[in-house]
């Protein structure tokens, strides 16, 4: 059977088995593999699964820990090393993947409520099912899931040094809850085959970690978990707008280095605004702006790395109405050009935007002045103090050039 065909067959579930062929050498032979969904497996099978797979990790150099939850590419791997385990084709999962992408995969905050369309199980929670690499649990424990992120969260904002151990002593309370929302899923007959492959990886972690003290394999920082750093009672839940800035006087930072644009950190204006290996790419018009005000401040800095798909691409990096740096002149756009408050811009010639480029913008003293890979390029007049304005990345033409951002810092004293 050809793989096209194996597949048309086992999305439109029109066999209870499917026949996958396993070469040696020019030989081959062939093993029914049930599918998983349509199988009866017990709780002990799933642990045993879940035991095969984590040793199959540690011989590939993996830690199967439970900081392991907050990582979509080793919780990925090790529910397919899982599958292989329980010897059976996962149809959910195929369809899954041969379904249309989602349109958004960005993190989605907790608050104000519960969607259904989100995915609360495994790393943080992402705007829709589509968007994991396994399949959807069902309503049932994904609600499940969402109270146990709620019971995380607010043992992470009485944690003393941010963090907290998944699946351990310091989690007990939140973590029964969980087994028991699982034992009445399950009860109700709403537990598919991946409620209980996930189940089994949440118990698994547990008893994993008994064998530990409290250190790095276990620890999160709360970052991933798609939470909003200001929660609506105006408390902070954690400090996702300055953590592991190293600047003195960090007012805000972002790495660009999760899976996709932190929503707790920023909002999209227009257009999209995904993350790759090299960091935020911004095409065309897109836009983005800062879910906090900056200031107000007696001495500000603003810090970026850059570069552009071509030489001609415009883009700004700026505090609206404040100041402005970027490419954003049509009348000379291979030229970088800043300015403050509206007022006359200084342009700097010469710059190869099509490599990497630190930017650094300092307001001080009521001078701007601008530093490009250290090096001091200009100042201007900046006489008015920042007061509170968000921070907002763009930009300026409809054409398809990007620019990437490696990072983004703000410091205000």
């Amino acid at each position: 059977m050809g793989l096209v065909e194996l597949l048309q067959r086992a999305i439109v579930g029109s066999t209870l088995a499917v026949t996958l062929a396993y070469s040696a050498g020019c030989g081959g032979t062939k093993k029914e593999l049930p599918v998983c969904e349509q199988t009866a497996y017990t709780e002990e099978q799933f642990q045993d699964a879940f035991e095969t797979a984590a040793k199959r990790m540690n011989k590939e150099g993996y830690e199967v820990r439970s900081s392991l939850w907050e990582d979509e590419q080793r919780l990925t791997l090790l529910t397919k090393y899982m599958v292989n385990a329980l010897e059976c084709f996962p149809v959910s999962s195929i369809q899954q993947a041969l379904r249309e992408t989602s349109s958004s995969c960005e993190n989605v905050s907790l608050f104000p409520e519960y969607k259904s369309s989100a995915s609360y199980c495994g790393q943080g929670a992402v705007a829709d099912h589509k968007c994991r690499q396994y399949g959807s649990p069902g309503n049932c424990l994904n609600e499940i899931c969402y109270a146990h992120d709620l019971c995380y969260d607010k043992l992470l904002q009485s944690s003393a040094d941010g963090t907290l151990c998944l699946w351990s002593e310091q989690t007990p309370s939140c973590d029964a809850d969980f087994f028991a929302g699982f034992t009445s899923c399950l009860n109700k007959d709403e537990c598919t085959f991946w409620c209980r492959v996930i189940t089994a990886v949440a118990a698994g972690l547990t008893l994993a970690e008994l064998k530990y003290d409290v250190s790095p394999g276990c620890l999160w920082d709360g970052i991933s978990n798609g939470s909003c750093c200001d929660h609506p009672d105006g408390g902070v839940a954690m400090d996702c707008f300055t953590r592991y800035c190293e600047e003195t006087s960090c007012a805000f930072y972002d790495p660009f280095d999760e899976p996709s644009l932190n929503t707790c950190r920023w909002k999209v204006e227009q257009g999209a605004a995904p993350i790759t290996a090299e960091g935020l790419q911004l095409s065309g018009a897109s836009s983005i702006v800062s879910t906090k005000n900056l200031g107000p401040c007696q001495a500000l800095g603003l810090e970026y790395r850059l570069k552009l798909s071509r030489s001609n691409e415009e883009f700004i990096v700026h505090f609206p109405g404040y100041i402005s740096t970027g490419v954003f002149d049509d009348l000379n756009p291979y030229q970088f050009t800043f300015s403050c408050l509206g007022g006359d811009a200084l342009a700097i010639a010469g710059l190869d935007f099509t490599q990497w480029n630190t930017i650094r913008a300092e307001v001080q003293g009521g001078q701007l002045r601008l530093l490009v890979n250290g090096a001091q390029k200009g100042t201007i007049p900046c006489g008015e103090l920042i007061q509170s304005t968000p921070l907002r990345a763009r930009g300026t033409t409809n054409f398809s050039a990007t620019f990437t951002l490696d990072y983004v810092t703000v410091t205000c004293d």
